[in-house]
């Protein structure tokens, strides 16, 4: 997309920057067009994940480290078992999913 940036510069935000500025504008319905460019908005489980870096946000098509999306919250049905999860791609491929432990991110 934008390839007149200055060499070496990456859109490398730490956790606090991702939650305290971009993730507060979105959920205060500050949609800002310059945010938006950075990290869109996506329907990242109907892509497959080669697709993905197509989409990714004005400085993030060159990484192959990370992107970031805005997707929208999407409730699955129940499945065996009684468990729920996030849907699976429409093309029924395997999905890419986070794998961890959860942890605090921001301390107070």
């Amino acid at each position: 997309m934008m390839r007149n940036r200055q060499p070496g510069y990456r859109f490398f935000p730490t956790e606090e920057e991702l939650i305290t500025f971009y993730l507060k504008n979105m959920l205060n319905n500050n949609r800002r067009e310059d945010i938006e460019r950075l990290i869109p908005v996506a329907d990242i489980y109907a892509r497959e994940p080669q697709h993905l870096p197509v989409i990714s946000g004005l400085y993030n098509q060159d990484d192959t480290e990370q992107w970031f999306f805005f997707s929208p919250m999407q409730v699955r049905e129940a499945r065996a078992a009684g468990r729920t999860g996030p849907p699976r791609p429409a093309t029924g491929r395997p999905q890419v999913h986070q794998a961890g432990y959860d942890r605090t991110t921001i301390e107070s």
